[in-house]
């Protein structure tokens, strides 16, 4: 059980740079759909209605980029130092979460499409 509460309070301290991560693809990927969708939804836009798109989608970039070699720089996890027995029973309880939750989402879908 110490493995994992170790394992727990490595990740806490990864979930900063995680979520920066995370939402510098966000910011990518909205300013890049935005600036599509203004160029090709507009007759007459030029480069300068995009630029706060195209420059959110570049700043997307930079903060997914300097966060992932951040991750990259911090000393490996537990789970990477431990045994394959210990690994093999850590990574259960993901695919059993993911599971539980393909389930109910598959269910809840079959039950709204019954109304």
């Amino acid at each position: 059980m110490g493995n994992l509460t170790g394992q727990n309070s490595v990740e806490l301290k990864q979930l900063p740079l995680i979520l920066c991560k995370l939402l510098g693809g966000l910011a990518t990927v909205i300013g890049f759909t935005s600036a599509i969708w203004i160029l090709t939804r507009t007759a007459e836009t030029s480069t300068g209605d995009v630029f706060p798109q195209l420059f959110a989608a570049a700043v997307g970039i930079v903060v997914f980029l300097l966060s992932d070699r951040r991750l990259k720089r911090q000393p490996p996890s537990i789970t990477e130092k431990a045994g394959s027995d210990v690994k093999s029973r850590q990574n259960l309880w993901p695919w059993a979460l993911l599971l539980l939750f393909a389930g109910a989402f598959v269910l809840a879908t079959y039950l709204l499409t019954l109304i």
